[in-house]
């Protein structure tokens, strides 16, 4: 992973301006991680709140050339269009920024991808904490092993790590 300095810290939104805000901070994104390489990571994970209600994550895999959208929440109605417009923010965004960083247009080849083959979500209180075990085991090449039932234990865990600073293995 590249750690980036100095990311811009989030501040609270409207619920109109919720869909559109990464689209339009791209400027103010790039202007923060203008030292920042992307290409030099593989892989680049955002989780994106939606309305202050629900969490979806947003994977950039450079080494396949994939942009993920992936919604834990099978029972989550309306999200397809946030799905859909948070896809095409982040390819907005990744291409905006290659271009200004490197004066040429992005190489051609990513594409945009809607995982479905994800542990789902049955309740309305975890999608966040689905976003982080999805983020954990993508970033390391694990298998989604995880399902609703383990929440309670991974909350508890992810408290722990917090608490004395250190990660533990899946």
């Amino acid at each position: 992973f590249v750690e980036c300095q100095q990311v811009p810290q989030r501040r609270p939104v409207g619920q109109q301006q919720t869909h559109h805000l990464f689209a339009r901070e791209v400027r103010g994104i790039q202007h923060q991680l203008q030292h920042c390489d992307f290409l030099t990571a593989d892989i680049g994970l955002i989780p994106f709140n939606i309305d202050r209600k629900h969490w979806i994550l947003g994977i950039i895999d450079f080494n396949i050339r994939q942009l993920t959208v992936v919604d834990n929440y099978a029972g989550c109605t309306g999200t397809w269009n946030d799905r859909q417009e948070i896809g095409n923010a982040m390819y907005h965004f990744l291409t905006e920024w290659y271009r200004r960083r490197y004066k040429k247009p992005l190489p051609t080849g990513f594409r945009l991808h809607f995982d479905h083959d994800i542990p789902i979500q049955t309740n309305g209180l975890d999608c966040g904490m689905f976003v982080l075990k999805t983020a954990e085991f993508y970033s390391r090449g694990q298998p989604y092993i995880f399902c609703q039932d383990d929440m309670e234990f991974y909350r508890e865990r992810t408290a722990w790590e917090v608490a004395h600073g250190e990660l533990r293995y899946p």
